[in-house]
């Protein structure tokens, strides 16, 4: 690095290294200050050039946003109720659908029921009656939960008990 240092400085191209130290230490797009002058002016002339900013030489075409797509007439949709939805479907699922909308609505209201009625619900029913039917099934399975810690220990004798008083042990096998 000495080297280079002693060659810019006294042979070759000192204006040249200074211009391209100016213009490093100048350009917005570079992070290089006064503080790096010295370390600068001390590189080869190749180097400096490598390490301008390159710009771009294509002209960007400005991005367009996409404009929304709008429906035909010009409005905006109503949205639908679950009803209106399915009596929109095709004729050949419409049923199909109205039987499983019908088989999760009586679901929930079951769920609901039965979780207002567990002594450990906190929930209002309007509460209940906002969430999914996955979540309201693991409210129901918590509020059912019992916890019966009498099957926890081995029942008979304890493995320490001894079956008497002054019983020997028996000789292992």
């Amino acid at each position: 690095m000495a080297d280079n240092q002693k060659q810019n400085k006294e042979g070759c191209c000192p204006e040249e290294v200074k211009a391209l130290t100016d213009e490093l230490i100048g350009h917005k797009d570079t992070g290089w200050t006064e503080d790096d002058r010295p370390a600068l002016e001390g590189m080869e002339v190749n180097m400096l050039q490598k390490m301008l900013p390159v710009e771009n030489k294509e002209p960007k075409e400005p991005e367009v946003p996409k404009e929304p797509e709008v429906p035909k007439d010009n409005q905006t949709p109503a949205p639908q109720t679950e009803q209106e939805y399915i009596n929109a479907a095709p004729a050949g699922i419409r049923a199909t659908l109205n039987r499983a909308y019908q088989r999760d609505l009586a679901t929930k209201t079951q769920l609901v029921t039965n979780i207002l009625g567990s002594p450990k619900n906190a929930f209002t029913r309007e509460a209940l009656e906002a969430k999914e039917i996955d979540e309201l099934e693991a409210l129901a399975r918590m509020a059912e939960v019992t916890v019966d810690f009498s099957a926890a220990a081995p029942a008979g004798p304890q493995a320490n008990e001894s079956k008497g008083p002054g019983e020997p042990l028996g000789l292992p096998a």
